[in-house]
């Protein structure tokens, strides 16, 4: 009787993950991801305030003149009054009075809450950052372009849950928490914490979480797609890719050019949204930086 010594053999590793192993993040590049971490973090804050601003505060103006000297209009979008007094528009468009706004002005409880809201936004946008810009290097299958679509409303409905959830629970659950250091000696306890704004920040970052986690696969396909793309364009590393490029982008690139794999063509609007996406990212950084310190909301809370 013969034996197939084969079968006692132990199976031989995948090849994927042998050069998953080999071009891994090293120490020294775990740290430098949570730096890009960091700093994405604080990038946040004004591509958050740009997009809170030009959503709900800034005025989309088109005019021309009119042969009897007054002015027309293309476009004329402003959606201020509309978010200010949004409870108040609510009310009318149904014809009840649920927010009791008969006077016709925006309830004290949603002057704050449309204010708190921009810091959520910011919380939620640093997690959105922080896991597109990191996102690991795994074996995940690519996105079809329906999929990452989906995704995007389906991570805003999970946000969106996510953060109610917490507001429920900081509003209701732990009042305590909302009041702690207003009457002690601990001004940027009462700053932050007395006033609710580590609070704000922790729901933001939270809801951002299964975002994240939805957006995972949509993030992984659109870093693939921004290497193919190099890949196909013969770019090769240099100096100034440590500054532009995060650690795990390069190794990716590294395995992805070891296993010899072939870029695929991709469709004309997706090749564009990667062209337009890095330049509409600085202005909102760029824009939020002015409105926060030299704008509008220069010297708000």
């Amino acid at each position: 009787m013969t034996t197939d010594t084969a079968l006692l053999e132990p199976p031989p590793r995948r090849t994927d993950k042998l050069l998953l192993k080999q071009f891994g993040l090293s120490k020294t590049q775990r740290l430098q991801m949570l730096a890009w971490g960091n700093v994405l973090a604080q990038v946040a804050v004004p591509v958050g305030s740009a997009c809170y601003f030009l959503l709900t505060q800034a005025h989309y103006l088109v005019s021309y003149p009119e042969p009897d000297g007054t002015s027309g209009s293309l476009v004329n979008v402003w959606l201020k009054d509309t978010w200010d007094r949004l409870p108040v528009h609510i009310d009318n468009f149904i014809g009840v009075n649920w927010f009791h706004t008969a006077n016709q002005l925006a309830p004290l409880w949603w002057v704050t809450a449309r204010h708190d809201f921009r810091k959520v936004l910011i919380g939620f946008i640093a997690a959105l950052l922080i896991g597109a810009v990191t996102v690991g290097l795994k074996n995940r299958r690519r996105a079809t372009p329906v999929r990452m679509i989906a995704s995007v409303p389906l991570a805003l409905a999970a946000a969106g849950v996510t953060a109610g959830v917490l507001i429920a629970l900081f509003a209701r659950v732990t009042p305590a928490v909302t009041h702690f250091g207003i009457g002690g000696n601990m001004p940027w306890v009462s700053e932050w914490i007395g006033r609710g704004q580590v609070e704000l920040l922790v729901i933001g970052f939270a809801s951002g979480w299964p975002a994240k986690m939805i957006l995972a696969r949509t993030f992984d396909t659109v870093q693939l797609m921004s290497i193919e793309r190099n890949m196909a364009q013969g770019t090769t590393e240099q100096w100034w890719h440590k500054l532009v490029y995060p650690p795990n982008y390069r190794q990716r690139m590294k395995l992805l050019k070891a296993a010899g794999h072939e870029p695929e063509l991709h469709s004309r609007w997706l090749g564009l949204t990667l062209t337009i996406g890095a330049p509409v990212f600085a202005f909102l950084a760029a824009f939020g930086v002015w409105l926060n310190y030299f704008g509008p909301a220069a010297g708000a809370h």
